[in-house]
Formats: C-alpha cells, structure tokens, sequence
C-alpha cells in the first residue's frame, strides 16, 4: 500500500507515526538552524549550539537508547517473552482482548517490519514469534501490565531528569564562556559595566533562589508526572470498569487513552508523553533563567512552540485538507496513514501525496513562526535593556549631580 507513494509522501507519513523522530527533524532543521543563526553575539550563539546539540542529544539519541535498556530489563524481571512488551495497554485490559492481541502478535510485528521502513532501507528478514506454548491466563495478563507500566514510567522519569536539567548546564557553559552569570542574550546590548550594574540592583532583603533550591523543582516534576501517570494507568486497565460513576468512567477514559501514551515499537515515546517530557524540559529553562528577560523569552518562544508541534500541526492539516477529504467521501483526517486506510483503493496514492504536502507545509510555517519569535524576543530584550540603563544612568547623575547642602529642609 505505501511503497508506491513518493519518496517524500512515505518519509511524511513515517515521521507523522513516530513522534520523537518527527520531533527531531522540526528541531534540527526548524528550530536549531533559526534559533542559532539569529543569536545576538558570539557568546550567546555557543551557548545556543550546547543547548540545541544537548537537547538534541538526549530526546532523539539518548532516550530511545535508555528506553531500550528499561525494556529489555523490564521482559527480563518480570520473565516475559519481549515481544510481549509490544502488547498495547488497551490489549490488557481483560483476558479476552489479551488473548486475541498475542494471537495477533506475530502478524502485527511481521507487518510493523514492513511498514515501518523509511524510504531507503530494505526490508530485514523477520521469522515470525511462536506463543502457542505458552497459557494465557490473567496473573500473566497482569504481570505483562506491570512489566510495561513499571518500564514506561522509569523511562519517562529519566527523559524528564535528563532533558529538565538543560537549563541549568547551558548557565554553567554560559558562565564559562562569559565570565559572568549574565544572560548571554544581553550581552553587547549596553556597555558591560551598566549591565553588572542592572544585575546587581537587587531591591532590599531580596536573596537569589540556589541552583540546589530550583533543581528541586524540576526533579520533583520529572518524578510526580511519570508516576501518577504510570499509577494510573495501571489501575485503569488492570481490571474492566463497569458503571456510570464519575470514577468509572474516567478509569474507562483513561484506558482508552493509554494507547496515546504507548511506546512505538517499544522505544520510541508517543506524542502525549512527548508533550509531559517537553513540559518539563520548558519548567527546567525557566526555573534556570538568570534573568527577568531570559523568562519572558522561555514564555514567549517555547510556549507557542511547544502548542505548535503538539497540536497546531493536526489541527492545521485537519483543516486545510477537511473539504479536500469531504469531497471524495473521506472522512476528514490530519493524519497521512489514517487517509490513505480510510481512501478507496484507487484515491490511495492521491490522497497520501495531498496529505503528505499539506504536512510538508506545516513544517514550514513552523520554521517561518520560530524564525519569527526568536526576531521579536531579540528586539523586545534588546529595548527594555536599553530603556532600564537609561533609566539606571539618568538616577546615577541625578544623585552625582544634586546639591545635597543646599537642598530644602523639611518643614
């Protein structure tokens, strides 16, 4: 179904069904290369390349790679065949849909093998996994729960750890290369003695927050998140909820969500646990800013961002392909693989290659909207920096400048 779609159509729909991949090539060549050619001084686009290489580094290379590790440790503790970890948490949710998914494993991942190809690899030779030797029962249905609970929470502990310390190293390099705890972002803005001067115009009795005191912040979210989640998940599909209680039916909500929150092909984190991991990652920049201006940019640049890659791309292609898709009787989709499976036979290829640009497109306009945030953040620092030194230097020589022995006195 797919090999005949264009080179670029499969490498779309491909990227659209791994999140972190996705994730990777939009901060690579959307974010990285705008981000870094727009920095204002030579200071700041160094400490810009460590940010963006160590970002890069720990979501797309180190993650799937320690995701790796949790799984085959997790198979191994729990002494389950590891192909079981490729069960979906919606499968585990009772006996019955337990038993039909390992029925239908071995030409799940047989399939998987072939679809999942990107456009230039050939396909490896796959034997199929034989369970038939094995009884399926309902302790075993639950300790395949466990083993993939306890592996997805661990695994989303350490890219939120991981990721959420960023900020913190980017300051420590900053302070390197600078000579100073400045925002490298303000650098060259004023001369540097006005600038110490603004730093160090601290309002009476106020102390700096330690590095120590907002680490705390963000380890305490890399833990909480991941394992409330897991908890969840685990007492949602642990056992069927029947029932119209509010209690219930969110417990019946929340296993139907779990597949969002799946691994793809066991390493790859999902787009919603992406977004829990990205969400950290953005508390760490801004709990480690040094500044009131390096805040405001965290805010303004990686806010609209983060909304862009998680939801404005779906709901933007659902739209611009809604009355395409209406038109030939398809139900409107923002995603390439679910178009092409719900299109007749014969609007396959079209429908894929439409798709496949329209998300080409998307990817566009992100470049085009960091390419524009960075531009604005640039020129609001650059302007209130000038305004307070301005402001900082006319207090100065008033206070040089006045005649304190000739000044009134207090009636």
């Amino acid at each position: 179904m797919y090999t005949t779609l264009p080179a670029l159509a499969q490498l779309a729909r491909q990227l659209q069904n791994y999140p972190l991949v996705n994730k990777a090539v939009i901060e690579a060549v959307g974010t990285d290369i705008p981000t870094i050619g727009l920095a204002r001084n030579p200071i700041e686009r160094k400490e810009l390349i460590f940010e963006q290489a160590l970002t890069f580094l720990l979501f797309f290379v180190v993650a799937p790679a320690h995701a790796l590790g949790y799984r085959k440790l997790a198979h191994k503790a729990y002494n389950l065949p590891k192909q079981f970890m490729d069960v979906a948490f919606t499968d585990l949710k009772d006996l019955p849909t337990f038993k039909q998914a390992i029925t239908q494993l071995p030409d799940k991942l047989a399939r998987l093998n072939k679809e999942t190809l990107l456009p230039w690899q050939k396909p490896k030779p796959f034997i199929k996994p034989n369970f038939n030797h094995i009884t399926l029962t309902d302790p075993l249905r639950k300790k395949t729960l466990k083993a993939k609970t306890w592996m997805w929470s661990l695994d989303l502990m350490t890219v939120c750890a991981l990721t959420g310390s960023i900020g913190f190293a980017k300051n420590i390099v900053g302070r390197l290369l600078s000579g100073t705890k400045h925002f490298t972002g303000e650098i060259g803005v004023v001369d540097q003695q006005q600038l110490d001067e603004l730093y160090y115009k601290k309002p009476k009795g106020a102390a700096p927050k330690k590095e120590s005191h907002k680490g705390a912040i963000v380890y305490t979210a890399s833990a909480i998140i991941p394992a409330i989640t897991g908890t969840l998940i685990w007492a949602a599909c642990k056992k069927p909820h029947t029932g119209n209680g509010i209690g219930k039916r969110f417990m019946r909500g929340m296993a139907t969500f779990s597949n969002r929150l799946d691994h793809r092909r066991g390493i790859f984190i999902s787009l919603a646990s992406l977004f829990g991991a990205a969400t950290v990652f953005n508390i760490g920049l801004f709990t480690a800013a040094r500044s009131k201006n390096e805040r405001r940019e965290v805010l303004m640049k990686k806010v609209p961002m983060q909304t862009t890659f998680f939801l404005g791309d779906l709901i933007l292609m659902f739209l611009a392909n809604y009355h395409y898709l209406k038109k030939k009787g398809i139900k409107p989709t923002s995603h390439i693989e679910v178009g092409i499976q719900r299109a007749p036979k014969e609007l396959k290829k079209t429908v894929g290659k439409r798709l496949a640009k329209t998300f080409w497109g998307m990817f566009a306009l992100n470049t085009i909207m960091v390419g524009g945030l960075v531009v604005l953040n640039n020129w609001l620092t650059t302007k209130r920096i000038k305004q307070e030194a301005a402001t900082h230097q006319v207090a100065n020589t008033w206070l040089k400048t006045f005649n304190w022995k000739n000044r009134p006195l207090r009636q």
